[in-house]
């Protein structure tokens, strides 16, 4: 052993465990020793760093599943000078159910298992679990130990609610295609009242923002027909809409892979929104030698047409865009 913990502690401190281990199964005093042993294993050198380790895990879980809790209750008090810590009293039925709890596979799944066992995980010792299992997982018990909280303090639909949404938002944007994204979306109406994350795609955010004040039919719309994308970009154009031309230049760049007018519509919505700082012009002269005749045609009139009647007060912002458009730039 003494060679072992000169050349690789983690290894001595392992089979230190596992001999103490052995001696539990042990009949007479020898049990006693191994209780003994491991109970001053962790109370002096509880894990390296100050952080568990698997023996130390180990060294926990066989103490408590020890045939005699009353003899490593008292072993413990007469060697560490202390009370018995409250993870030797843990039940085998309290660490599994918090156990699932923290494993559920997903957030509805958890608050399933919460409501079908409230007062359990509501109690001392399931907060005493988390510390335990903390072990194993610190940033999965980290989570649940401020989730329990939430759920104590505010409810279970405040706690879980947030949660939920988000997952539900995530499933949502990996929807294969936009046929799935409808149904999804349908299924799950509660996620037209929530604000997506920024990491969200623009074009989804589009999607739920115009199904909120239009509906779904006319939000899929926009994604599934071009046509009826321009004929939106059209309203937007003639209401001076800034969050509706933004809308569309998500849609045009991110589902038709239309890059000038995504970029020509986002720039018009930001000058109309008075964000001038973020205009960057000279960015679509590298687009219009790309773009087909009839887009960059078409955009010209939109902003010449725009422009004329909101000169002010960012005029010269709309005329190096015309420019740009034009092939002046």
């Amino acid at each position: 052993m003494e060679a072992f913990a000169s050349a690789h502690a983690p290894t001595a401190r392992r089979l230190g465990v596992e001999r103490s281990v052995f001696l539990l199964d042990c009949p007479g005093p020898r049990a006693s020793t191994g209780v003994q042993t491991l109970v001053s294993f962790l109370d002096e050198d509880p894990a390296p760093d100050g952080g568990a380790d698997v023996a130390t895990v180990r060294a926990r879980r066989s103490l408590r599943a020890h045939g005699d809790a009353e003899a490593v209750r008292t072993m413990w008090e007469e060697e560490a000078f202390t009370s018995a810590p409250a993870w030797l009293a843990l039940s085998p039925e309290t660490l599994d159910l918090v156990g699932s709890w923290m494993f559920a596979p997903n957030w509805p799944q958890s608050r399933h298992v919460w409501s079908r066992n409230a007062d359990a995980l509501s109690s001392e010792e399931a907060a005493t679990a988390l510390d335990e299992l903390a072990f194993l997982n610190p940033r999965t018990a980290q989570l649940h130990t401020a989730l329990r909280r939430a759920v104590l303090t505010h409810g279970v639909t405040a706690a879980y609610d947030p949660l939920i949404l988000t997952e539900q938002l995530a499933e949502w944007g990996e929807c294969t295609d936009w046929a799935e994204s409808r149904a999804f979306l349908q299924e799950h109406p509660r996620l037209l009242t929530t604000e997506p994350p920024q990491s969200t795609p623009l074009a989804h955010v589009a999607v739920l923002d115009i199904a909120r004040t239009e509906g779904l039919d006319a939000a899929y719309r926009l994604v599934e027909d071009r046509d009826a994308l321009q004929a939106y970009v059209e309203r937007a154009l003639a209401a001076e809409d800034s969050n509706a031309l933004l809308h569309a230049a998500a849609v045009e760049g991110e589902v038709f892979d239309d890059k000038l007018s995504s970029l020509t519509h986002a720039q018009a919505g930001m000058v109309l929104a008075g964000a001038v700082d973020d205009v960057e012009p000279e960015d679509l002269a590298t687009l219009v030698p790309r773009a087909p005749e009839v887009i960059r045609a078409r955009l010209l009139r939109e902003i010449l047409a725009l422009s004329s009647r909101h000169v002010h007060p960012h005029g010269e912002t709309w005329l190096r865009i015309v420019q740009a458009l034009s092939g002046a730039a």
